[in-house]
């Protein structure tokens, strides 16, 4: 029977040399044993083959189980400019640590439905749908979906570590007996707005703020109210009452010259119509006469003058920031709630112009949108390419034209060296012939005899070239 490799086996004592046996003499070992060695490197060879495909998944699996789990409430709707600027802050912060992370997120939409009966229907819908399910983390934005959530909207989430963003008007008896929450308070700076309208209105006698009557309006309203005492004497301020958009629009475009509007905070009207910000600041402006500010960024650009503004991504990047802490482990407990405020001066160029407000009035640090650009801001590459080549050529015409002088220069020297030569030239002959005294010609053989020698020969050189010589 034919043993398994019995091609690769060789007989004891033999040695195969080219096609031939020869005999030699007896081995203590054959010199082709049997490879078991080789058999179980194969079948390790072929079970890697078959294991190192399923590595890589295996990987993702354990890093997808790794990535936490995260919800976020959010107060308004997507599409709400403030929001989704705070959103994209908060997820451009997050995904710095964790790149795949896509957390749970729910939109109230408080702001187009905002009855308490919606409230009751957000915390059922809400409760059964995490009831049983563990979430590492809640986000809340805005003061609705603080004030959800503190309301134990959901009974396994009780006990969930919990950051809020976007929260006006915070107290921190808000947060009693809820030692594991924390965030960023939203911290708008009205004050300094309207210390900074009126001093670029110095004729201004009155204030019209304008908000709604949603949670979010009336907590705006009441730290304004809190600023008050500071312009007691110095400016009449006057809180809108509940109006609709196009009663918002007729109160405005009948405003006294020496009126100043202040947009707080409005989004839904006193009929329940919603409108985005954009749009709501062009209704507000386009009408009227006065200049109309705000406290919010989003608003900048349509119609407003300016104002020290809260830009969404800045707060939602900071909320990121410390809900990373909380993921990494560390208690909310031991994270003090952030009130410091990051408005900055923020104005609209075309407003300025309208009002007639000069660029120097403004804070050293304004940032200013619309400003007309010069070519060279808009096409630096191109200028400054430009510029270069310029630069060379004027550097290529100067050198051109001091060569050209320095030519010219070796030219007139060299005009007045042959007319040198050619006077030499003309005298020569009569040097030679003054060699004696008497003014005859001196021989040869008496001018060799005076140490001169080769005068011939020198002369014909010198006619045949003048230069010859000197």
């Amino acid at each position: 029977m034919a043993r398994p490799f019995a091609d690769f086996r060789c007989a004891p004592g033999r040695e195969h040399l080219g096609g031939k046996d020869k005999a030699l003499r007896p081995a203590s070992r054959p010199r082709c044993g049997r490879p078991p060695f080789f058999h179980g490197m194969a079948v390790l060879l072929v079970f890697l083959l078959f294991s190192f495909p399923s590595i890589p998944y295996q990987c993702a699996a354990d890093a997808g189980q790794s990535e936490p789990r995260v919800v976020i409430l959010n107060s308004y709707h997507q599409g709400y400019a403030w929001s989704d600027r705070q959103f994209a802050g908060l997820l451009a912060e997050l995904h710095r640590v964790y790149p795949t992370l896509e957390p749970s997120i729910e939109h109230m939409d408080t702001k187009r439905f905002p009855g308490e009966d919606h409230m009751v229907r957000l915390r059922e819908y809400l409760a059964g749908k995490y009831r049983g399910r563990k979430i590492d983390l809640l986000v809340t934005m805005d003061n609705p979906a603080l004030e959800l959530a503190l309301s134990g909207f959901v009974g396994s989430l009780s006990g969930v570590p919990t950051v809020f963003e976007g929260v006006n008007d915070f107290r921190p008896e808000m947060l009693k007996g809820k030692i594991e929450v924390t965030g960023v308070a939203e911290i708008l700076d009205a004050g300094r707005t309207l210390e900074l309208a009126l001093e670029l209105h110095p004729r201004a006698g009155k204030v019209l703020v304008i908000h709604d009557y949603t949670l979010t309006g009336l907590a705006v309203r009441r730290e304004l109210e809190q600023m008050l005492p500071a312009f007691q004497g110095l400016v009449e301020i006057e809180f809108l009452p509940p109006a609709s958009f196009q009663e918002v629009v007729e109160r405005l475009n009948r405003a006294s010259p020496d009126t100043i509007g202040l947009i707080n905070s409005f989004t839904t009207d006193r009929t329940g119509q919603s409108l985005p910000l954009s749009e709501s600041t062009r209704l507000f402006t386009s009408g009227t006469d006065i200049p109309v500010y705000g406290v919010h960024e989003s608003r900048l650009g349509h119609g407003i003058v300016g104002g020290i503004l809260l830009d969404g991504r800045v707060h939602g990047r900071r909320a990121g920031q410390i809900a990373l802490r909380v993921l990494a482990g560390e208690p909310p407990s031991r994270i003090p709630v952030d009130f410091t405020g990051t408005s900055r001066p923020m104005f609209d160029f075309v407003q300025l112009n309208r009002f007639g407000i000069p660029l120097s009035a403004l804070p050293e640090e304004s940032v200013i949108i619309n400003r007309p650009e010069s070519f060279y801001e808009k096409h630096p590459g191109i200028v400054l390419g430009v510029l270069s080549v310029s630069g060379a050529l004027v550097f290529m015409a100067v050198l051109f034209a001091m060569t050209v002088a320095r030519l010219r220069r070796a030219e007139a020297a060299l005009g007045k060296s042959r007319a040198r030569y050619r006077e030499l030239l003309r005298n020569a002959g009569s040097v030679i012939r003054r060699l004696r005294g008497d003014g005859r010609r001196s021989s040869r053989r008496a001018l060799r005899s005076r140490g001169v020698r080769g005068v011939r020969t020198r002369r014909r050189e010198a006619r045949g070239n003048p230069s010859h010589g000197l």
